[in-house]
């Protein structure tokens, strides 16, 4: 007779949840026009050669830049650092230079939200800001950019309550002259700019050679890309000053085509003034040109004054949504008091924990995190709300390391 039966196998397998596109940059960039106009629709690059395809196909806006080497470099520098096929959204709007954010505002935010059109996750989560022209530079930072980093910052807030959260990098020229005293340079955490950085640095540059091939002159050339590029394909903890990665580059100079300052040549006092002023820039190691740290233009006492705080704070929001979101219009237990019932709501702080906030500081992104659900006024039945309470301990950056170097008569 044949062999008959049933064999039944347990399997186990790993859980886990979607995981986000948190790497997916924009560049917003403000150009001049002459004739015709910049579409309100942004663009999808995913890599050197896509941009080099798209800027030499007849798209409108292509043809509007007339490959423009700025935005060339800018795009280079971003896939350098980020690597080929990671998203950036090009947005175009009105402005060579100066403030080309404000009055384009409306237009801008279209744009963004446009890049959830296919998805909802293809939304960028960090954005460079850059305009074509050379601004009017007339001191480290210039007229327009209090202006300019407070529209973005706007711009963002209006954008996070729509769900669609990022962080900012805004550069401009600044006066190369103005690299000789640590008196003149403007303090950045007076903006209160909590999601934007202000670059004054770049890495990117032309170069003037002789007939023998010998460098003579170098130009330097305002840049967001590079800095974009390092955070989109770092952890959204990490800070782009860490020096577990390899120095950024070995030149980097103002952002001044006509004075030109390398970083490596100011006094020691200039580099502290800008660290103290909530800067983003480049500075000399021994190894090399690495960022000073993340700074934003906000206070620095507060947490969210270095764009790894927000860009964590950021990542936890999007937890919350996607998680919280799947309870709206459920049914939720009361007990005989009307309130929350608290088994259905540690339920919840379990399972939101082990989901999204245990492989965070599995991942060394922060040292722990709190979860606390409650019913709004201890009713739910009344209210109808649930009260969230999501607390991060964070993981530092070292800012410091004092070394004490001195011979002893022994080691025992």
């Amino acid at each position: 007779m044949a062999q008959t039966g049933i064999n039944i196998e347990l399997k186990d397998t790993t859980l886990s949840r979607r995981q986000p596109s948190v790497g997916n940059a924009a560049l917003v960039y403000g150009i001049k026009v002459s004739s015709g106009s910049v579409s309100a629709k942004p663009t999808l690059i995913t890599s050197l050669d896509s941009y080099t395809a798209w800027a030499a196909s007849d798209a409108p806006d292509a043809k509007l830049l007339n490959n423009d080497p700025h935005l060339l470099g800018m795009v280079t520098q971003f896939y350098a650092k980020a690597g080929s096929g990671t998203y950036l959204w090009l947005i175009l709007t009105t402005g060579e230079k100066g403030d080309f954010v404000t009055t384009n505002a409306a237009n801008i935010k279209r744009q963004i939200r446009l890049t959830l059109e296919a998805n909802y996750d293809n939304r960028p989560r960090i954005i460079g800001w850059c305009s074509q022209a050379n601004d009017d530079a007339s001191g480290w930072v210039p007229t327009t950019t209090p202006t300019v980093v407070k529209a973005i910052e706007t711009i963002q807030n209006a954008m996070f309550a729509e769900g669609i959260r990022f962080v900012n990098v805004y550069t401009s020229n600044v006066d190369g002259a103005q690299a000789t005293s640590a008196s003149n340079i403007t303090n950045l955490s007076t903006y209160a700019t909590p999601s934007v950085a202000y670059m004054p640095t770049t890495t990117l540059y032309k170069t003037t050679v002789d007939k023998q091939g010998n460098i003579t002159a170098y130009t330097p050339i305002k840049d967001v890309g590079e800095a974009i590029g390092i955070l989109s394909a770092i952890s959204v903890a990490e800070s782009i000053g860490s020096h577990e990665r390899a120095a950024v580059a070995q030149k980097a100079f103002f952002n001044d085509p006509e004075t030109v300052v390398s970083v490596t040549e100011v006094d020691p006092s200039i580099i502290d003034a800008l660290g103290k002023g909530q800067y983003l820039f480049h500075r000399p190691y021994p190894t090399g040109i690495f960022y000073n740290d993340g700074a934003t233009c906000n206070d620095p006492t507060k947490a969210l004054s270095r764009l790894e705080f927000v860009r964590l704070g950021n990542a936890v929001c999007d937890d919350a949504q996607e998680f919280f979101s799947q309870i709206l219009n459920t049914q939720a237990p009361v007990d005989a008091k009307g309130d929350l019932s608290r088994t259905y709501a540690t339920q919840i702080e379990n399972n939101f924990y082990n989901l999204y906030c245990q492989p965070r500081i599995s991942q060394r992104q922060c040292s722990g995190i709190r979860v606390t659900v409650a019913a709004q006024d201890n009713n739910f039945v009344s209210t109808r709300t649930i009260l969230v309470s999501i607390e991060i301990l964070p993981s530092p950056n070292v800012d410091w390391v004092k070394v004490g170097v001195l011979y002893v008569s022994a080691l025992s």
